[in-house]
């Protein structure tokens, strides 16, 4: 079952892997170019994009993919329906960006989110047919669309910014990728579609999306609370600062923990009921997950100013102590999201609900007084808190369901955590008898790539069974 779970995921995990790839990259390469100011007056605009997009969300494309009779019919219904949303969220995101430059006190504002009102008029454009490829499992096309879009993204983004060196380089990059989308879109597939409106058809998907809808919003504020707050209290060039700082710690660690996800939620599904085969599945996506994530977590958050100074430029170096907490938050998500997806497996997504709603909670009541009080570290502690309570639910949960005790997860990541101590925590020790910056950035481009061969060396040894259970997934016994 294993074996075939991750045969199964192996592509998702690479084309997944290789898009963020090139997003870092982009990240990396513009953070040197622009300021955090211009990154804080972009990430406004798609907060505002985003907020609309997600409460007008229709779940029309996720009931096609998981209809099990033939789609053919309802496919230009749902395009039309695409097509009227996009104008609709183009025209109110045009119309209310006064209102958000009042809101948040930054006149920039308002004419990017004009701008990015154009991409959700191209969004509903994109050819409905695409659909085909989740629902065959087409995976050749579905990378093709997403490195369409990265790579129109990335190299727009880049050469505008060594030209103009503002926010519009940003904007018209992310206009390029999302037009590069829709184009590839009918490249992919030769089906044309037709504007036709079926109510019969939008009524009968719409009940799958009602569900779909109320996770959307619940995952909206979940993810994007943060944002708000922090571009309403401290403005935007904060907010670009904790914005890069978010999506770093994110390319760390919540995304290989997500790709671990899709690559296990099948195989849950197929053990539901199989608690001892549960129990073998959880613990082993966990610990994977933390091995390849928490050595990267130690290694952020000991050497966070010199990573910064040297990936990012001296004048990001106010992120450092943002980072740190968010790598750790991120990790930590990361590791309650795995029980998340064993609830979806199993059948009972009302606990996934249950602690996410929590984890909003928390960081709905911690978030503004934190802020106030403690500038962008207090805003990332208030995050760090709600991620631990998720964590420490969805583990509490994991235990009643599967009977998982604390020793047994915690002995689960102990060889991994002794490790990254001993590798990572040990170089750190005897690098603080020569603190210098400028000089230590520069050393830490031989020392991890040591440290990183030393730890997977010793890993492979440690971790011998579990490296042939993978191996037995790749490479088809003869």
């Amino acid at each position: 079952m294993i074996t075939r779970a991750v045969r199964g995921g192996a592509w998702v995990f690479s084309l997944r892997m290789t898009v963020q790839l090139l997003m870092a990259a982009k990240l990396l390469v513009l953070a040197r170019l622009l300021s955090p100011n211009d990154f804080g007056i972009m990430g406004i605009a798609l907060l505002i994009v985003s907020l609309f997009e997600t409460f007008s969300v229709t779940g029309i494309d996720a009931a096609l993919v998981s209809k099990r009779e033939e789609i053919e019919s309802y496919l230009d219904t749902a395009w039309t329906v695409a097509v009227l949303r996009g104008f609709c969220l183009a025209l109110i995101a045009y119309a209310s960006a006064p209102l958000v430059a009042y809101f948040f006190q930054t006149p920039d504002v308002a004419p990017v989110l004009r701008a990015i009102a154009l991409a959700c008029l191209v969004r509903g454009l994109v050819n409905s047919a695409t659909v085909y490829f989740q629902r065959e499992m087409d995976f050749n096309k579905t990378f093709i669309l997403g490195v369409a879009e990265a790579v129109s993204d990335a190299l727009v983004s880049i050469c505008l910014a060594i030209i103009l060196g503002s926010v519009w380089a940003l904007v018209i990059g992310y206009l390029a990728g999302t037009g590069a989308r829709a184009i590839t879109s009918y490249a992919l597939h030769p089906r044309r579609p037709a504007l036709r409106f079926d109510l019969t058809r939008v009524r009968e998907l719409s009940g799958f999306g009602r569900w779909f809808w109320g996770s959307n919003v619940l995952t909206y504020l979940g993810a994007n609370l943060d944002g708000v707050v922090i571009g309403r209290l401290l403005g935007p060039a904060s907010l670009g600062l904790y914005q890069v700082s978010n999506r770093i710690s994110l390319y760390l660690t919540r995304e290989v923990m997500e790709m671990i996800s899709q690559v296990t939620f099948p195989m849950y599904a197929r053990l539901a009921g199989e608690n001892e085969r549960l129990r073998g599945s959880f613990l082993l996506a966990t610990r994977i997950g933390f091995s390849v994530t928490f050595p990267l977590v130690l290694a952020t958050t000991l050497f966070a100013e010199p990573l910064v100074r040297l990936a990012l430029g001296a004048k990001w170096l106010a992120a450092a102590p943002v980072l740190q907490l968010l790598v750790i938050s991120s990790l930590l998500r990361g590791l309650g999201g795995l029980g998340g997806w064993l609830f979806y497996g199993v059948g009972t997504p009302k606990s996934s609900f249950v602690v996410t709603a929590l984890r909003v909670i928390i960081l709905a009541v911690l978030l503004i007084p934190l802020s106030h009080g403690y500038g962008l570290p207090g805003a990332a502690l208030a995050v760090l808190f709600a991620n631990a309570g998720m964590l420490l639910s969805a583990q509490f949960l994991v235990k009643r369901m599967i009977a998982i005790s604390w020793f047994d997860y915690l002995w689960n990541i102990l060889p991994s955590f002794l490790l990254s101590v001993a590798t990572i925590g040990l170089p750190y020790f005897f690098l603080q008898i020569e603190w210098e910056p400028h000089i230590l950035q520069w050393r830490l481009l031989w020392i991890l790539p040591i440290s990183a061969i030393i730890y997977i060396a010793c890993l492979m040894y440690l971790e011998k069974s579990v490296i042939g259970q993978l191996k037995k997934a790749f490479v088809p016994s003869k």
